[in-house]
């Protein structure tokens, strides 16, 4: 019987561990697979997902110039987007790594603060109602994008769900009118500056509204998740997360559950994946929360341990020259806000948390919560 991994990850899961052992059982023990439903290889362990991140044998543009097929979906409206612009790539992404940089540690703690001063001292969603607002609102400050974020909130999350593989998202219509409301409001207010942004590789305003909108739509989920699934694992694992420095806890948390699952790329010649003949052309899945918990590389992989040194090899953002841009003002989002939520004593109603369904990402449905009062 052929192995369907969207069947698998569209699945409900009651919990972590549930998730992980469904991935397991679809893999098989091997450390790559053919998946029919993705038509591509699903790589599974540390070092093979690092080889094809890193390597010089694969890309992520289709170098065939072939249709999408299931899986190329998620990148179909996103072709001009700089991680698929051939030799513009690279000025592209370092003009918006130096924008994201420019972000105010001041901004996000007040950002933090403001957000969690809105919510009941009742159980409340911390996803719908703190964690991604403060995404938002904090990716719009970091990259001087000067947009309501209510403008923006309800087609980028229509957006993201199609390029999560989000099962419940709007169909194809519904996905491209968001995806025109989107970068008519970013254009709107942001006017193409042609001289000045053809120094970066861009040649038209629709390579870079369409770039704009990704800055965004990239972090949007992701870090959200990345911060409640951290609570959800210290919970469940009894740990402190008080007693432990923060960025280790970032990083163990991106290890433990790591907020994007599935990264494509292409095989860019006739090549070895694990050990298995790749034709040029191929499509290459890196199973990145496989590959963090995969026990040759971190020990006792199913243990939430902020104290394991190896949770820095984690490839939760990438490796190689495609590695996450914003992953520096990712970590810093995470950390104002746990630092926010540990002060005010967070504790989630784990029989109440759901996680959704998605194709390329991890995210959740509800996350139940309640804080202290505030100088409780």
């Amino acid at each position: 019987m052929a192995r369907s991994y969207l069947d698998m990850a569209r699945l409900d899961y009651a919990s972590i561990s549930d998730y992980y052992d469904a991935l397991h059982g679809l893999a098989g023990g091997e450390a790559a697979f053919f998946d029919a439903s993705l038509e591509g290889l699903i790589v599974t362990t540390f070092d093979d997902c690092a080889h094809v991140l890193t390597g010089a044998d694969f890309t992520k543009s289709d170098m065939n110039g072939g249709s999408a097929n299931n899986a190329s979906e998620l990148d179909a409206v996103m072709q001009s987007h700089f991680a698929a612009a051939g030799n513009s790539a690279a000025p592209r992404r370092r003009y918006w790594a130096r924008r994201a940089s420019t972000v105010s540690i001041d901004d996000l703690e007040r950002l933090a603060s403001e957000l969690l001063g809105q919510v009941e001292d009742t159980t409340f969603d911390l996803n719908r109602d703190v964690l991604r607002p403060y995404v938002l609102r904090a990716a719009l400050l970091a990259n001087g994008i000067r947009v309501e974020p209510s403008d923006v909130a309800a087609s980028l999350d229509v957006y993201v769900g199609y390029l999560d593989g989000r099962s419940d998202g709007g169909t194809l219509f519904e996905v491209y009118r968001a995806y025109i409301r989107l970068l008519t409001v970013l254009i709107a207010a942001e006017p193409y500056d042609g001289e000045n942004l053809s120094t970066h590789g861009y040649q038209s305003p629709q390579e870079w509204v369409v770039d704009m909108a990704f800055v965004l739509a990239a972090a949007q989920e992701s870090n959200a998740f990345l911060m409640g699934s951290i609570l959800a694992a210290a919970q469940w694992s009894g740990v402190d997360l008080a007693q432990h420095d923060m960025d280790l806890v970032i990083q163990e948390g991106l290890r433990f559950d790591s907020p994007v699952q599935l990264v494509g790329r292409y095989a860019g010649r006739d090549t070895l994946v694990a050990g298995t003949s790749v034709a040029a052309g191929t499509r290459v899945f890196c199973h990145i929360g496989l590959a963090n918990r995969d026990p040759a590389r971190f020990s006792d992989p199913g243990r939430f341990d902020p104290g394991r040194p190896e949770a820095r090899d984690a490839l939760a953002f990438g490796a190689g020259r495609w590695a996450c841009i914003g992953q520096g003002v990712a970590r810093t989002q995470a950390r104002i806000m746990l630092a926010a939520l540990l002060a005010r004593r967070a504790t989630l109603s784990i029989a109440g948390l759901r996680y959704g369904n998605a194709t390329a990402a991890r995210e959740f449905r509800v996350l139940p919560c309640i804080l202290a009062r505030p100088h409780q």
